[in-house]
């Protein structure tokens, strides 16, 4: 993040893809390439308000809002989503189960309705549907879409790296396999670019899966 002022205030301004919240980054994927859109998600601001504000700084903003031109290189696993610490093994390792039948049906019901269009925003349900019996110690599905609204407020790198996880384990529990380590499921429709998902720690990923 970096900061800048706009008519005076200062606010907050995403400058990686690991600053942008899940809402932001279901934006980005939309952007029609209108540059005053672009600064009005990244700041949070309304568009007819930005074409006439005063930026300080105006062409160093420009050029923070360049990373959405890269490629979005995204971790497999964070430790936390938003105020949530998830669970770990005892090798430290990515532990995330289904604790509940509700949870699982709920989830491959929501997988299987889901098209290609809407494929990256149903991570945030996913997410819910784990997290809500996490904040409120049972399952609840009625809570669920409250949840959903809160997690796409937290970090896109964080809700992506877990509802791809729960994509692939949904996918490998229906077809009999199960699979505890992360992995980036394919994605079902060509990315556009700059906004296509690497993983940084694959090698280290295929050896820990080799090792076990």
């Amino acid at each position: 993040m970096i900061k800048f002022k706009i008519n005076g205030s200062e606010i907050n301004y995403p400058s990686a893809w690991e600053d942008l919240t899940f809402n932001q980054y279901l934006q980005i994927l939309q952007l029609k390439g209108d540059s005053i859109q672009l600064v009005s998600i990244l700041s949070g601001l309304d568009y007819e308000y930005l074409k006439g504000a005063t930026i300080i700084g105006l062409e160093s903003l420009l050029e923070a809002s360049r990373f959405i031109q890269t490629k979005v290189e995204f971790e497999d696993y964070y430790p936390t989503i938003g105020p949530y610490t998830l669970p770990t093994n005892r090798k430290g390792q990515f532990d995330v189960r289904f604790e509940s039948m509700g949870q699982f049906e709920d989830m491959r019901a929501s997988m299987a309705k889901t098209t290609e269009s809407g494929f990256t925003e149903a991570y945030a349900r996913y997410v819910a549907i784990y997290l809500q019996k996490i904040r409120d110690k049972e399952y609840d599905p009625n809570k669920v879409p409250e949840v959903e609204e809160e997690v796409k407020t937290y970090r896109a790198c964080e809700v992506i790296a877990m509802g791809q996880f729960f994509f692939l384990k949904l996918y490998l529990l229906s077809n009999g396999t199960e699979r505890t380590s992360p992995t980036t499921p394919p994605s079902p429709k060509k990315s556009k670019p700059g906004l296509t998902t690497s993983k940084r720690n694959s090698a280290s990923t295929r050896r820990s899966t080799k090792s076990r």
